[in-house]
């Protein structure tokens, strides 16, 4: 189950992207802390590497972030702020800060599930509208679509998305 959040594994939403990270490294991390910070999975490589004092080549690895200053309480900036979703090549969403974007008419990739499983899980049908945008801090569950009411946050998402898919990359970078 994804719950609370809506989507399912190849979808857009949160539900499809919102995975926990579990992290046990004594003497690193501090037992028992829970962190709602940001990070992909594209994030170990450069983590990872870091960790071992392994050099990545400029070339490799261009999306991923290293979080290990974060990790050691090194540094109060957390790992990242934004990360695009994509599942599908003409399927985008971003997720920066609080807001997730689905720029397109819907974040289900595929056959949007029939009406008795989307009233049994309480996931709203698709809206047809061009965009999506969600406030995660109340609307964790994605349910209202509130797009219409933040124009000026949809296209500061769209912007951004757009500058970070002209670059070839999924993560815009931090510096």
């Amino acid at each position: 189950s994804s719950a609370p959040f809506r989507g399912l594994k190849r979808d857009l939403y949160e539900g499809g992207h919102h995975v926990p990270f579990v992290i046990r490294w004594p003497g690193v991390t501090k037992p028992g802390t829970v962190s709602d910070a940001l990070i992909s999975q594209v994030d170990l490589l450069a983590t990872l590497a870091s960790a071992v004092g392994f050099e990545l080549p400029p070339d490799a690895a261009a999306d991923s972030h290293d979080f290990l200053p974060w990790l050691r309480g090194q540094s109060e900036r957390p790992p990242r702020t934004t990360i695009v979703h994509n599942t599908n090549p003409k399927q985008y969403a971003i997720r920066h800060g609080d807001w997730l974007l689905v720029d397109g008419k819907t974040g289900t990739m595929g056959e949007p599930p029939e009406k008795a499983w989307l009233e049994k899980h309480d996931v709203p049908p698709d809206d047809g509208q061009p965009v999506e945008l969600y406030d995660l801090r109340r609307d964790v569950g994605q349910r209202e679509n509130v797009a219409a009411a933040h124009p000026d946050t949809v296209a500061e998402l769209q912007s951004l998305l757009k500058s970070v898919r002209s670059r070839g990359h999924t993560a815009p970078r931090l510096d």
